[in-house]
């Protein structure tokens, strides 16, 4: 501690402030929240007007600490809100700081610490962004990837509602394992040519044409039951349960 000076520790603090201001500008900008960090968290002269008043008028810097407080208590509507709300804080408290140093260091380091504390403040509402915005990719890219699965048989589908269509029975059928014997030969010539839109079939390869019919009869009567197409034509082919007992 003896090789300890003021200028040494203020020097600390510069480059402290500025690596800070340096690191929240970058974040926005991959943020792209079309904000210009750099008018905000450094001097500017609209900064540098509210400060010289401030410096010069006690009375007023008091109100604008009190003002501040009640800021501080509000809540913003947005995080950008909030975020643009603390790094003016922050150019706002670090300018004080250094014009008041000359007067009174003590002051004048709190001062200085109360800017990079809200540009702490800032980077943490930043990251938490970053955060969120990969929470949400995370929950979308499964979405998305079910949506694609599931179109993939949606020319499967169509075929099973055309063949379904074409002939039935005079009546209907009666079940609807019965509706699927009838067009098994149709849908089998059908996946001959365009195949099952399944990777489960490659792990299936040593079963029998009938095997692998009973496992996709097993996928159709799902769909018969959850998907809204399917089910309305399957409803309309097979006899309902009032019809058969009358």
């Amino acid at each position: 501690m003896d090789d300890f000076t003021f200028d040494n520790f203020f020097d600390g603090l510069k480059q402290r402030y500025n690596q800070k201001v340096t690191g929240v500008n970058l974040a926005l900008t991959v943020l792209d929240w079309g904000t210009e960090p750099s008018d905000i968290a450094r001097f500017n002269l609209e900064i540098q007007r509210q400060v010289n008043f401030l410096l010069s008028d006690p009375a007023a810097r008091r109100d604008w600490h009190q003002k501040v407080c009640c800021l501080l208590d509000d809540v913003s509507s947005t995080v950008q809100d909030t975020v643009n709300e603390w790094l003016y804080l922050s150019a706002m408290y670090w300018h004080l700081g250094l014009g008041t140093l000359h007067a009174d260091k003590t002051k004048g380091v709190e001062l200085l610490l109360k800017g990079i504390e809200f540009l702490d403040y800032c980077r943490g509402f930043i990251e938490r962004e970053f955060w969120q915005i990969e929470l949400d990719s995370k929950h979308v890219i499964p979405k998305q990837g079910g949506k694609t699965k599931a179109a993939r048989f949606d020319a499967v589908k169509a075929e099973i509602i055309r063949l379904l269509k074409i002939a039935p029975p005079a009546g209907g059928w009666e079940r609807k394992q019965d509706a699927l014997r009838d067009i098994e030969d149709g849908l089998n010539s059908y996946i001959t040519n365009h195949g099952w839109p399944s990777a489960t079939d490659n792990n299936n390869k040593s079963k029998s044409e009938a095997e692998l019919f009973a496992l996709r009869e097993r996928t159709i009567l799902d769909w018969s039951r959850n998907d809204p197409d399917v089910k309305a034509v399957f409803d309309s082919v097979i006899k309902s349960k009032k019809r058969k007992a009358r």
